[in-house]
């Protein structure tokens, strides 16, 4: 199992789809700076970084399309 988890988030219907998976936070960041370099990140609204390691998901960093 994974210690990080990049997840896209619809926000009309709030749906959630895990991107990436990695063992650490430097690596999730990194995906996801590139994965919205291009600016249309995936169609995704919001783009969510978790640390997963504890009981409950902490959201680590995160990134939101300016018009959605």
């Amino acid at each position: 199992m994974f210690d990080f988890i990049v997840e896209g988030i619809d926000c009309a219907d709030g749906s959630r789809t895990e991107l990436h998976s990695c063992d650490n936070s430097g690596d999730a960041c990194a995906w996801m700076r590139r994965y919205v370099s291009t600016g249309d990140a995936g169609g995704w609204d919001l783009i969510e970084v978790y640390d997963v390691r504890g009981d409950s998901a902490e959201r680590f960093a995160t990134w939101e399309r300016e018009d959605a």
